[in-house]
C-alpha cells in the first residue's frame, strides 16, 4: 500500500497547523480586522472547494462537536439578529465576523481530520505554541534584532511582543507551558520530548517578563491540568519540577539584568541567554532520563491516587482558612477600596505581581450594568466600549470588558451567555470523549496537550480579552477542535448525500461573504489614511468612498471621508459625514468630539458647546473635556475663548 499520500497529507496538515498561529501572532496577535478577515476568507473558501469538488468531509465529528458547530451557528445568527438593534452595526457585523471565522477553523478541523491524520495537527499546533515565546524573549534579550514596539512605544518593561499586549505573552506562555509537559512527558521520539521541555525555561521566562499576575495563576493551572489529562503523570510531574527550577534560575539572571527587566536595552542578555542554555540542557537530561529510565511505567495505586486527592483536597481547605486575611485584603485591592503601599524596592516590575490593584472589577461591574440594561437582547455586539464611557468611573478607554462571558452577557444577554458556554462546553467534551478511546502514550500526551491548552484559554478568557485576539483564540480553539478530531472515524466523500453537500457549499459560501464586506472597509480606510500622511487627497477621498461602499451600515467609513474632506477644506461635506457616523453610532461620543472640532474651525462657538454637551453625557469621565490637556483641545478651546478654566456644564 503506497503511504505517499497519507504522508503529503500530514505534512501539509501540519504546516498549516504550524504556520496560521505564527503568521496571526507575528502580526499583532491578529488583532487587526484585515488579517482576521483573510484567514476567514480563506478558510471558508477551503471548505466551499472541499465540499463542491469532494475533498470534504475526511472525517465524522463526534456528537459532542456537533453541540460545539451547532452553538456557533446559534451565536452567528444571536449576533446577526442584534444588528436590528445594536448601538453599532458596525462593531456588530465585524464581530459576526469573528464568530464565523473561528467558527470556520472549528469546522474544517472536524471535517478535515480524523483519527489518523489528527496527531500531525496537533504537532503543528505544539510547534506554533512553543515557537513564539522563543520569539518573545528574542526580542527583549537583544532588543536591536527583534523590536517590541508596545514597550517602546509606551515606554513600559512588559514584555508584548509579538501579540503587542503583554497579558496576550502569559495567556501564549501558559498554554505552551501545557502543551510542552503534555509531549515532553508522553511523546515516542525522545527528540520531540527533548525539545517540547527544552523550550520551556524560555517560556516560562517570557510569562515572568508579561508581569502579569493572571500569567502566573495560569501557569499553575497548565501544569495541574497538564499532569491531570496526561497518563504518565510523574514524568509531567519532574520534568515540571525540573523546568521550574531552570525557569527559576533564568528569572533571577533576568532581574539581575536592569535593562532586561525594564526592558531598556539589551546588556545582560547574553548571561541571561547562557542561563537558558544550561536550563535547557537540564531539561534535555531529564527528558532522556525518564524516557529511558522505566518512569513513564511508574503508576500511583488508585486507593493511593484517591488518598492523595482527597488529602489535596483538605490541604486547599484549611490553606484557604488560613489564608482568610490575606484573600480579604486582596478582595479589597481588586475591588479598588484599598490602596497598596509598596514596600522594598518601588522600581521593581514584578511588584505588582504581589497585589490585586487594577480596574477589572470596576470593568466587571459595568458589564453587569450593561446585561441589567437589557437582560434579554444585550447592548449589541461590539458596543461595550460605548457603555463603559457613559457608565465608567474611570476615562480608560476600554472596547472590551475583559471577559469572554461578562461580554457576552452584557453585549448579547442570557441567550448570549448560555451559548457560549454550550459552545466552550462542546468543544471540552468533545476532546475528552476522545481522549478516553486513545490508546498509546504519544497520543494520549497529543491529545492532554490540546486540551489543556483550551482549559487554559478558558480560565483566561474570564478574565481579559484573549477572544478578540485571533492569534491566541486561532490556538486555543484549533486546539480543542483538533483534540475533538481524535475521535473522528474517516467520512469518504461519497458517504454524504447531494443535499447535504449543497447545504455546506451554501452555509459556507455566506460565512464567505460575510467577511469580506469588514475586510475590504477596513483595508480602504487604512489605505486612505496612509494617502492623507502622503498629501494625496483626491486618492484618499476616493478610497474612503469606496470604504463607504463596501460597508454602508458602518460609522468608521464616513468618519474617515470626513477627514479627508476636512484636510480638502470641504467642511461641509465633513460635517455630513460626520453626522452619518453620528446616525450609525449615536452613543460614540468621539464623532461629537469631531463635529466640535469642527464646528471651532468654522468659528461656531455655539455649535461646539451643544456637541461637547453630548460628550459629556456619552462620555462624563473622558480627558477629550478637559481645556488644554490634550493637543486636539487647543482649537477647541481658542473657540470658545477658554484657556485652562474646566468647560461649564451649559
Amino acid at each position: 500500500m503506497d503511504k505517499s499520500p497519507v504522508r503529503a497529507r500530514r505534512t501539509l496538515t501540519f504546516l498549516v497547523a504550524a504556520g496560521a498561529p505564527v503568521v496571526l501572532a507575528l502580526d499583532n496577535g491578529g488583532y487587526e480586522t484585515v488579517t482576521r478577515g483573510t484567514l476567514g476568507v480563506v478558510v471558508w473558501a477551503v471548505i466551499a472547494l472541499g465540499f463542491a469538488f469532494g475533498f470534504l468531509p475526511r472525517g465524522r465529528p463526534v456528537p459532542a462537536a456537533w453541540v460545539a458547530l451547532g452553538s456557533f451557528a446559534a451565536m452567528a445568527a444571536w449576533t446577526a439578529i442584534a444588528l436590528t438593534w445594536t448601538e453599532s452595526s458596525g462593531h456588530t457585523f465585524e464581530e459576526l465576523a469573528r464568530v464565523l471565522q473561528y467558527g470556520g477553523l472549528v469546522a474544517l478541523a472536524y471535517f478535515s481530520l480524523n483519527r489518523h491524520t489528527w496527531r500531525a495537527a496537533a504537532g503543528g499546533l505544539a510547534t506554533a505554541a512553543l515557537v513564539v515565546p522563543l520569539l518573545s524573549i528574542a526580542a527583549r534579550l537583544d532588543p536591536s534584532l527583534i523590536v517590541d514596539h508596545t514597550a517602546k512605544n509606551l515606554g513600559i518593561d512588559r514584555l508584548s511582543y509579538p501579540f503587542g499586549y503583554w497579558n496576550a505573552v502569559a495567556a501564549w506562555g501558559a498554554m505552551a507551558i501545557a502543551v510542552g509537559l503534555a509531549w515532553s512527558a508522553h511523546a515516542r521520539s525522545p527528540l520531540t520530548r527533548s525539545l517540547a521541555l527544552a523550550a520551556l525555561p524560555a517560556v516560562g521566562l517570557s510569562v515572568y517578563l508579561s508581569y502579569s499576575r493572571a500569567g502566573a495563576a495560569a501557569v499553575v493551572l497548565a501544569v495541574v491540568v497538564a499532569i491531570v489529562l496526561g497518563r504518565n503523570r510523574w514524568t509531567t510531574f519532574l520534568h515540571a519540577a525540573v523546568a521550574a527550577g531552570a525557569a527559576g534560575l533564568a528569572i533571577l539572571a533576568a532581574r539581575n539584568e536592569p535593562e532586561i527587566a525594564h526592558a531598556t536595552g539589551g546588556a545582560g542578555g547574553g548571561a541571561v541567554l547562557l542561563v537558558l542554555g544550561l536550563g535547557a540542557l537540564s531539561c534535555v537530561a531529564i527528558a532522556l532520563t525518564t524516557r529511558f529510565g522505566g518512569v513513564d511505567d511508574m503508576r500511583m495505586p488508585r486507593r493511593a491516587a484517591r488518598a492523595s486527592v482527597a488529602l489535596g483536597a483538605i490541604v486547599v481547605i484549611l490553606g484557604a482558612v488560613a489564608a482568610h486575611h490575606p484573600l480579604s485584603r486582596g478582595w479589597e485591592q481588586f475591588k479598588g477600596q484599598e490602596t497598596v503601599v509598596t514596600t522594598g524596592n518601588p522600581s521593581d516590575p514584578a511588584a505588582r505581581l504581589t497585589n490585586l490593584e487594577g480596574s477589572r472589577y470596576q470593568v466587571w461591574t459595568s458589564a453587569i450594568h450593561a446585561f441589567d440594561s437589557d437582560p434579554v437582547r444585550g447592548i449589541g455586539p461590539g458596543s461595550f466600549e460605548f457603555f463603559w464611557a457613559r457608565d465608567g468611573d474611570s476615562p480608560e478607554y476600554l472596547r472590551d470588558a475583559h471577559s469572554l462571558y461578562l461580554e457576552n452577557l452584557a453585549e448579547l444577554g442570557v441567550p448570549g451567555l448560555l451559548i457560549i458556554v454550550a459552545l466552550m462546553g462542546g468543544l471540552l467534551a468533545a476532546g475528552l470523549t476522545a481522549r478516553r478511546h486513545l490508546a498509546s502514550d504519544a497520543a494520549i500526551g497529543a491529545s492532554a496537550a490540546a486540551i489543556a491548552a483550551f482549559v487554559v484559554f478558558l480560565a483566561y478568557a474570564g478574565v481579559d480579552w484573549m477572544w478578540e485576539l485571533s492569534a491566541v483564540g486561532t490556538l486555543a480553539l484549533g486546539s480543542a477542535a483538533v483534540a475533538g478530531a481524535a475521535g473522528s472515524g474517516r467520512w469518504g466523500s461519497s458517504s454524504i448525500g447531494l443535499p447535504a453537500r449543497l447545504v455546506a457549499i451554501a452555509v459556507a459560501i455566506v460565512a464567505f461573504g460575510v467577511q469580506i464586506p469588514p475586510l475590504v472597509s477596513t483595508q480602504r480606510r487604512i489605505d486612505s489614511a496612509d494617502q492623507v500622511k502622503a498629501g494625496n487627497l483626491d486618492r484618499a477621498r476616493t478610497l474612503a468612498n469606496q470604504s463607504i461602499d463596501a460597508e454602508p451600515w458602518s460609522a468608521a467609513p464616513y468618519v474617515q471621508r470626513a477627514l479627508v474632506e476636512e484636510a480638502q477644506g470641504d467642511l461641509p461635506a465633513a460635517g455630513t459625514d460626520l453626522r452619518n457616523a453620528v446616525d450609525h453610532e449615536p452613543t460614540n461620543w468621539a464623532h461629537h468630539f469631531l463635529l466640535a472640532d469642527l464646528a471651532a474651525r468654522e468659528g461656531d462657538p455655539a455649535t461646539v458647546r451643544s456637541e461637547l454637551a453630548a460628550v459629556r453625557r456619552l462620555a462624563p469621565g473622558s480627558l477629550f473635556l478637559l481645556p488644554g490637556v490634550l493637543l486636539e483641545r487647543r482649537r477647541i478651546d481658542e473657540a470658545l475663548g477658554l484657556t485652562l478654566a474646566p468647560l461649564s456644564p451649559g
